[in-house]
């Protein structure tokens, strides 16, 4: 294939936030990877990318699904593409085998080799060929779906996913206009047959309904959902703004609120949607939306979720996903001082503490957290920890009377999850003096300060 004419663009032309951050990654010397599947909009793209960056600075990026008899064309038209304009092309072809062929599996077997193939080019942002006649599809895919404000703003000019920057220079360009600027240079693409086929919904929507919408109001569908779109995104960009001065994300992932002022539905749910993206749950519109309203009104919320489950916890105005804990096996360990390791990483420190008369107090006083520490006296023989099991049972601070440890737990609403990984502190025989958010056993109360034994748990059977 001979060297190409560029087909005629301006920069100014392209979208605007694109072009800021073509701009930054120009000027920090980076290389750019672009999607290429060999269709106008990406051979487009490809041709406005090497413009900007110069080939040398340009990896093409091909797909080859193999689920057309047309995809080895393709993937031979791209290569000799790029070959003409002096860009490296960097491909793949699917090896195993599809359980279903559909839109999502498809895109995540190229978005997996986008990953893959920017990391090994060091390639931190990648662009992508989308167009204006791509964002009526887009938002109404969405709208079937029941999605978000923050949702129907895609596709965005500029996004991250995984660590990999997005960027979508030619979201300004309508399709008819990209072919035409293509055929005036002597550029060729290859058309992808699949497009007029009603097999996927998108392709269904771009077949049959936008046509008649546009005949229906004597429109041009592309140009006002791309206009909803700027000014959805425009409104979510002031929430963002917000949501950062409310909110703040902790260690872990875990969101916190600053004030209950800002417990508001929208903000509630850009918080569940972040942690949604970073932990990889999903929940169901319907426990989303059972959620947020509980939490925008700083209840207690709870939403269970493939894996593990989704808390609001109103005293702390702060929400967490809270991974299942894995099953631990059944355990009996003698306690040294010192630190101890539990089966499933959770850990119990013994120590000699010598308490003065003010942390006798405060002992008295329960301002120690009985979830994670608890004070007894020396008992003058070995103790052990086990996993809780039913009939476990001890009388606690200011009983004479057994009661079961698992209805204790119930009774102070110790997550239920969380008592199958809490162990328990006892006697040889298994009789029970402590275990995480209850009181120590009576037989072992301090009666003054002076001489006891501190016993710390440090929970690690939650992930998050």
């Amino acid at each position: 294939m001979t060297p190409p004419n560029f087909p005629k663009f301006d920069p100014s032309e392209l979208e605007p936030k694109a072009l800021k951050k073509m701009s930054e990654i120009k000027a920090a010397g980076e290389k750019v990877g672009v999607a290429l599947s060999g269709g106008a909009d990406s051979v487009f793209t490809l041709f406005v990318c090497a413009k900007f960056f110069g080939a040398e600075n340009c990896v093409a990026l091909h797909y080859n699904h193999d689920v057309r008899p047309t995809a080895l064309r393709d993937q031979n038209f791209c290569e000799s593409l790029c070959r003409a304009l002096g860009v490296k092309f960097a491909f793949k072809k699917r090896s195993e085998p599809l359980k279903k062929t559909s839109e999502d599996s498809l895109r995540k077997l190229r978005h997996e080799f986008f990953g893959s193939a920017c990391a090994a080019e060091k390639i931190k942002s990648l662009a992508l060929g989308h167009i204006k006649n791509d964002i009526p599809e887009t938002m109404l895919m969405r709208l079937l779906r029941g999605a978000s404000a923050k949702a129907l703003c895609a596709p965005r000019a500029v996004s991250e996913k995984s660590g990999l920057i997005y960027f979508r220079p030619v979201l300004s360009f309508g399709k008819a206009e990209i072919k035409s600027r293509l055929s005036a240079s002597g550029i060729e693409w290859v058309e992808d047959e699949t497009n007029a086929e009603c097999v996927f919904l998108r392709n269904s929507l771009r077949v049959k309904l936008l046509p008649l919408l546009a005949e229906i109001s004597g429109r041009d569908p592309a140009e006002a959902f791309a206009r909803t779109r700027r000014i959805l995104e425009e409104n979510d960009d002031f929430l963002r703004e917000i949501f950062d001065r409310g909110a703040e994300i902790l260690r872990g992932g875990k969101i916190r609120f600053k004030s209950p002022e800002f417990l508001k539905a929208p903000l509630v749910r850009r918080a569940v949607g972040i942690m949604e993206r970073a932990s990889g749950f999903e929940l169901s519109a319907k426990s989303a939306d059972a959620f947020i309203k509980l939490a925008a009104q700083n209840l207690a919320a709870r939403a269970n979720a493939k894996g593990g489950f989704l808390i609001f916890d109103p005293k702390t105005s702060s929400i967490e996903f809270l991974k299942n804990p894995k099953p631990l096996p059944a355990f009996f360990v003698e306690l040294r001082h010192g630190e101890n390791v539990l089966p499933g990483g959770s850990k119990i420190i013994m120590e000699h503490a010598e308490i003065s008369p003010d942390e006798f107090r405060r002992i008295l006083a329960g301002e120690f957290d009985e979830a994670s520490t608890a004070f007894i006296r020396p008992p003058g023989s070995a103790i052990y920890a086990k996993n809780i099991e039913k009939g476990d049972a001890y009388a606690p601070l200011g009983l004479k009377i057994k009661k079961s440890v698992l209805s204790m737990m119930s009774a102070k609403k110790t997550p239920v999850l969380k008592r199958k990984t809490f162990p328990l502190v006892c006697f040889k025989n298994a009789e029970g003096i402590w275990a995480p958010t209850l009181a120590p056993s009576e037989s072992l109360k301090l009666s003054t300060y002076g001489l006891a034994i501190r016993l710390t748990y440090i929970d690690n059977s939650y992930e998050f």
